[in-house]
């Protein structure tokens, strides 16, 4: 099994609706994240890449372009701040590294299957990694 990694950084801030800790939930703050976005193919194509990452760059290009210097807030608190900045994302789950990381994978997984043709023929997005901190990280795939 062949596998590559692109990696993309965004900085961003949210505040979260539950959270274990009063300093999460009570405030708005920030991180620098990290995402690593993983594919795989048992084969090569005919260039002999499972996919050119300049290919792979072109499809995540939203992360930089939607969410870098975004702020990201859950429906029911961000009806409670009053001239929300222009970037600010409002969701309908918790703006946590673990839903980040499941809507990178649904937002891109059958562009990179599409941008891969058939070309190799079990190229398949395998999961998406979001380092919140540079100790801790959630990522939403495949089981492996």
């Amino acid at each position: 099994m062949y596998r590559i990694r692109k990696r993309f950084r965004f900085e961003a801030a949210h505040q979260l609706e539950k959270a274990y800790s009063a300093a999460c939930s009570d405030c708005i703050h920030g991180h620098s994240y990290i995402v690593d976005v993983y594919i795989v193919s048992r084969t090569l194509n005919t260039a002999g890449m499972v996919m050119d990452f300049g290919l792979v760059s072109k499809i995540c290009c939203f992360i930089k372009e939607e969410w870098d210097h975004a702020l990201f807030l859950p429906s029911n608190i961000a009806i409670q701040h009053q001239n929300l900045p222009e970037k600010t994302l409002v969701t309908t789950e918790n703006p946590t590294a673990e839903n980040m990381a499941k809507w990178i994978y649904q937002r891109i997984f059958t562009d990179i299957q599409e941008a891969g043709g058939n070309e190799p023929e079990d190229l398949k997005l395998q999961k998406v990694r979001v380092h919140e901190t540079h100790t801790g990280w959630a990522e939403f795939g495949e089981v492996m």
